[in-house]
């Protein structure tokens, strides 16, 4: 395997550092920038590097100065360095950096093959022992400070007069690349140019608002990223690889705009020649013509649907009447709409007929007045059909004959009852959010029966309750649990019961046992009051409550009290779609008082923290790493300082006017910026004369910020701390070391962390050879790179499928091995998502057994691919098993693909039906019958219904299987 150098790149132009960086990539290394040669001297004195690639005329500090520091420099002298610029290129440049001890000079963006090609050449040296760095020519300094001199001022005075021409060249080109970009940018149509690579190199603004995204989410992507890969192969390349031959090519197609907006658009692609012209891309205009098409295709169907929408209209009544009114023409569905015959209404008029009795004469004759001026007229109507009580919505349009003078008229009718009712429930389902966000700007304070009264104002008037409550529960002196009402919200004409002396210190044993059983569980009581036991009756017939919802508030896993809503006008309940939204404010009140809670914590943690800091006989301060502000001197500081806190602590602990020489704040954090291990060191303060063992450590404040923390004690006290940390160290390592299970943590990039001795023993690899390194990158076979990480991103939003999972990894013999893991969370001290633990068992082979005994079931598998169903086996532990090849036919995806990637199925589902189709799968695991109709999207973006149902069987050992059709 070609190994992979460090070469730092010292150069202040970004395009040619672009530049560079590119050929150092393509050519395997690893590529580090710095902008001048003060700041590549001060990474060459921090960090380790095997050649440096530095261009010249630089601010601050040159490429000749960094040079002679570099050779001057035992530790960095041998690096090979090479000079890479486009100005300094006479022989006497050359020969001055030669004479300065550089070991190549190359021009830049003459040819990057060259640079890659000596590269390759001086590692090739390097590995074999060959290479020799230059030495230095020039041995006294008023020699290199005299060439140094000429040079420069000779590059400058050509300098000077080159920038002159292409400053006056520079201003033309700009002016007219503006008036260009401008031109491009006030187009309607999508401009953009493609290079060779199929990669976006420049879009215009209407390319960016017509794709809904910002310009650098297309810039640098590849047509397949942007528009999909399917689009990329079945549409467009072969016409793109047609124009790079040089052919103009324009043809017309329907493109999905971010996947949901369809538009026809008429393309165009031009041949872009640069200027060796050769083609280097591609030119793409495009138009919007979707309404043009649009209206073609109406055009050409209006004739045919004009024939048949009369008698074909399945679901719109279609009358049609003369000058007089009189019915001429009466449809199908006409007659079932309304439950008369044609022949029993032709030739009557309209207000002769019953279906129009709740329409006033004086509204129909001003209808016809104002379609006969407009030209139609619409209106809703209540009505009571022979189907029930419905909302039809009525279009009169004008009958014209072939002279284009007035014949009759047309009315529309069709039933937009459910349409009304979607709307209102929109209209509620809004109404509960906007009050759910209101109740975010609520904060549960000092007082917070009083926001929890505003909770329950707002809550009850979304929910058009007559009587909207919060009880808390409590104690007596005995342990039983007792409720009290302490907040309430009543409609207009409610009586309030919120200073009901009844509704006080309630007992759930005497009154409301079966609430208690209930709502601790996390379950509502939702019903009629008629129906609920007479106990209850007692207490909420006598409030006028017809119906309720109670929903308990839980805190963990506390039951903290309940919201309670009550109908008084009538028995009607509140649907589940509402429910769902009022299960949401208990959430939104259990948060609150959380909140409230960890505030009380924090605030009592303080308190706790400035009471424990004093306690301690030793002077222990916090200061700002950034501004060195003091933020907290315990009382043992104040006594040899006083109250310095707000001053810089070196002001104020060391009388110093700057920061310390020997300040530590440099140690205390990783090349990451985060929390090292606490630093211990001894120093004599300047002030004090005393020495003090120090403890120093970054850690985070109050407010998350990072702060340095110090605590300064005798060398006694300090050594007796240091070794019981010691102890207690070795005892974790030795806990982690010798468990018999796999035990690692990988931080939130999926970097490993800890890597015990039995993964150490299954896989043959060292923890030194794996720590920091990436767990997908070492174990993960190449087939599952994609989803794997999907996995872990989802244990990392603590997704309950995730908790426990079995995947391969490849072991350092490059064999493979199934593991079980067990995944939990990983939280810093504030609470912060840290990383994953993962604790597995090595499975494999126990599922090559298990594999035995599938394979057996092959002609079962025969027997279910040729059924019509979807039929597939699912193991509550493993994941699917089998589906039989009709998964393809039906939803596009094939039985590979569903078992390769677990989360196919399940994020197909339509986003409305996912949490009834989770229960469902919950209740089955628990013995339930699983049968439930929902959509889901195939492979083609198609939405369909699909009717699923288990069957489930156990095998030998016990495990759970489900078969679903």
């Amino acid at each position: 395997m070609k190994k992979k150098y460090k070469i730092l790149i010292v150069e202040d132009s970004m395009t040619a550092m672009l530049y560079t960086t590119n050929i150092v990539r393509e050519a395997g290394h690893d590529p580090v920038e710095a902008i001048n040669g003060k700041e590549a001297l001060q990474k060459l004195r921090n960090d380790s590097f095997d050649m440096i690639i530095s261009d010249i005329l630089m601010p601050e500090m040159d490429g000749f100065q960094l040079l002679k520091h570099v050779k001057e420099d035992p530790d960095l002298r041998n690096i090979p360095f090479i000079f890479h610029t486009a100005t300094y290129n006479s022989d006497k440049d050359k020969d001055f950096g030669v004479k300065l001890g550089v070991d190549a000079y190359i021009h830049k963006f003459k040819n990057p093959t060259e640079l890659s090609q000596l590269i390759q050449d001086v590692f090739k040296e390097l590995e074999l022992g060959k290479f020799i760095s230059n030495k230095p020519k020039i041995k006294q300094e008023e020699d290199v400070f005299k060439l140094y001199s000429e040079r420069l001022i000779n590059k400058l005075e050509k300098k000077i007069l080159d920038l002159e021409k292409e400053i006056i060249e520079h201003k033309k080109t700009e002016e007219d690349l503006k008036q260009f970009e401008k031109i491009v940018d006030s187009t309607s149509s999508h401009m953009s140019f493609i290079d060779t690579n199929y990669v976006y190199q420049e879009v215009n603004n209407s390319y960016i608002i017509a794709h809904k995204k910002k310009r650098e989410e297309v810039v640098g992507h590849t047509i397949a990223d942007i528009l999909g890969n399917e689009v990329f192969e079945n549409v467009i390349k072969d016409k793109i690889d047609t124009c790079f031959t040089g052919e103009i090519i324009k043809y017309e197609n329907w493109f999905n705009f971010n996947g949901i907006r369809k538009r026809y658009m008429q393309v165009s692609y031009y041949p872009y020649y640069n200027e060796e012209n050769k083609i280097s891309g591609v030119i793409v205009d495009s138009i919007d013509i979707t309404e043009r098409k649009q209206a073609e295709t109406k055009l050409a169907n209006k004739t045919m649907l004009l024939d048949n929408i009369t008698n074909r209209a399945s679901n719109i009544s279609i009358i049609t009447t003369d000058l007089d009114l009189k019915i001429i023409s009466y449809n199908p569905f006409a007659e079932k709409f309304f439950g008369y015959s044609a022949k029993q209404v032709i030739g009557k008029t309209v207000h002769e007929m019953h279906f129009m009795e709740n329409i006033e004469p004086e509204r129909l004759t001003k209808a016809f007045k104002i379609v006969n001026k407009t030209g139609e007229y619409n209106y809703n109507v209540k009505q009571q059909l022979p189907g029930g009580k419905r909302v039809l919505s009525s279009r009169v349009t004008k009958i014209l004959n072939p002279d284009g003078k007035l014949a009759g008229y047309s009315l529309f009718t069709h039933d937009v009852t459910k349409q009304v009712l979607a709307e209102e429930k929109l209209l509620q389902r809004e109404n509960y959010l906007k009050a759910l966000n209101k109740t975010n700007e609520l904060l549960i304070g000092e007082k917070p029966n009083v926001q929890l009264q505003k909770f329950a104002q707002i809550i009850g008037e979304a929910a058009h309750s007559s009587r909207t409550y919060i009880f808390k529960n409590h104690k007596d002196e005995n342990g039983n649990l007792l409720l009290s009402q302490i907040a309430e919200y009543v409609g207009n004409g409610i009586k309030p019961e919120i200073d009901n002396p009844e509704l006080q210190n309630l007992s759930y044993k005497n009154w409301l046992p079966r609430w208690q059983n209930t709502l601790s569980k996390g379950n509502i009581i939702n019903g009629k009051v008629a129906q609920f036991p007479k106990s209850e009756r007692e207490i909420l017939e006598p409030q006028d409550i017809k119906a309720l919802l109670v929903i308990p508030i839980m805190i963990e896993k506390e039951f903290w009290g309940f919201i309670g809503f009550d109908n008084c006008i009538s028995d009607d309940e509140w649907q589940t779609a509402e429910i769902e939204y009022l299960k949401a404010s208990a959430e939104k009140i259990s948060t609150k008082i959380k909140e409230h809670r960890k505030q009380v914590l924090l605030e009592n943690e303080n308190k706790r923290f400035h009471a424990t800091m004093d306690s301690i006989d030793a002077v222990v301060y916090v200061a700002d790493m950034q501004t060195h502000e003091l933020l907290f001197l315990n009382k043992y500081g104040k006594k040899y300082w006083g109250d310095k806190i707000g001053q810089k602590c070196y002001v104020a602990l060391q009388g110093l006017d700057k920061p310390c020489g020997f300040c530590t704040n440099h140690l205390l954090l990783d090349k990451n910026g985060n929390p090292k291990k606490p630093y211990v060191w001894e120093f004599q303060n300047t002030i004090t004369k005393q020495w003090y063992q120090l403890r120093d450590q970054a850690v985070q404040w109050t407010d998350g910020r990072l702060v340095r923390s110090e605590i300064a004690t005798d060398i006694t006290e300090r050594k007796i701390s240091e070794n019981q940390l010691i102890e207690s160290k070795k005892f974790t390592e030795n806990l982690l070391e010798t468990a018999n299970s796999i035990i690692i943590t990988l931080d939130t990039k999926a970097n490993i962390t800890t890597f015990n001795k039995h993964i150490e023993q299954l896989t043959g690899y060292k923890k030194e050879e794996v720590l920091g390194k990436n767990w997908f990158d070492v174990f993960i076979p190449d087939r599952d790179k994609k989803s794997i990480p999907k996995v872990f991103k989802k244990a990392l939003d603590a997704m309950p499928e995730t908790s426990q999972y079995q995947n391969p990894i490849i072991i350092k013999s490059g064999e493979e091995r199934l593991i079980s893991w067990s995944n939990n969370l990983i939280y810093d001290n504030q609470g912060n998502k840290n990383g994953l633990l993962s604790i597995g068992d090595d499975i494999t082979e126990r599922e090559k057994a298990e594999k035995k005994l599938i394979e057996s079931e092959e002609k079962y598998k025969n027997f279910v691919n040729h059924s019509p169903d979807i039929i597939y086996k699912y193991s509550n532990k493993s994941g699917g098993l089998f589906w039989s090849n009709k998964v393809e036919d039906i939803l596009g995806f094939s039985p590979d693909e569903i078992i390769s990637d677990p989360f196919i199925w399940h994020n197909s589902i339509h986003p409305d039906d996912k949490e009834n189709v989770q229960k469902a799968i919950e209740d089955n695991k628990k013995g339930a019958d699983y049968n439930i109709e929902y959509r889901i999207k195939t492979k083609q973006g198609k939405w369909i219904w699909l009717h699923d149902y288990f069957m489930s069987f156990w095998n030998n050992s016990g495990r759970s299987y489900r078969q679903k059709r």
